[in-house]
């Protein structure tokens, strides 16, 4: 039987089994819990519980800069390509990507609203992801389900 799981699913297997596993170390050496209620009904509780929880993954919180005050080029973020999120010094970039543009002559992945660029200064394709994190998470694991359906079905 082929299961399909996500993120949330996996979450709540390892949050499930650290709960068990702490209960029962708990329960074998704590006489006043195991005479107060049976560890069948801890179990229960635990997987009552755990059947109401959603998981959210929350992104750092960064210092908000209205889009006429951030710099313009482009940053790298994970293989997303995003617009810099630093405030400009002078014309149209922040500090950085001014020195960037002075050292190197150019921007490493051009202006945010240019197209990116296919390739590095080295001449290597530049793996660009159009996926939030969580959808990267999803993809490996149903990568990882396929692969072990292949191996169950051989």
């Amino acid at each position: 039987m082929y299961l399909k799981m996500n993120l949330n699913d996996l979450l709540l297997i390892k949050l499930k089994k650290d709960l068990i596993k702490e209960l029962h170390d708990e329960y074998t050496t704590n006489k006043t819990l195991s005479s107060q209620v049976s560890e069948q009904r801890y179990l229960e509780l635990i997987t009552m519980k755990c059947e109401s929880i959603q998981f959210t993954i929350d992104h750092k919180e960064q210092k908000i800069v209205s889009n006429k005050n951030r710099c313009c080029a482009r940053v790298w973020m994970n293989h997303r390509g995003l617009r810099c999120s630093n405030q400009i010094k002078s014309g149209d970039y922040c500090l950085k990507h001014i020195n960037q543009i002075k050292n190197k002559g150019y921007l490493s992945f051009k202006r945010y609203d240019e197209q990116r660029p296919l390739y590095n200064e080295k001449g290597n394709k530049i793996p660009w992801y159009d996926y939030s994190p969580i959808e990267m998470i999803d993809i490996l694991i149903n990568y990882q389900n396929l692969q072990l359906r292949q191996l169950t079905m051989n």
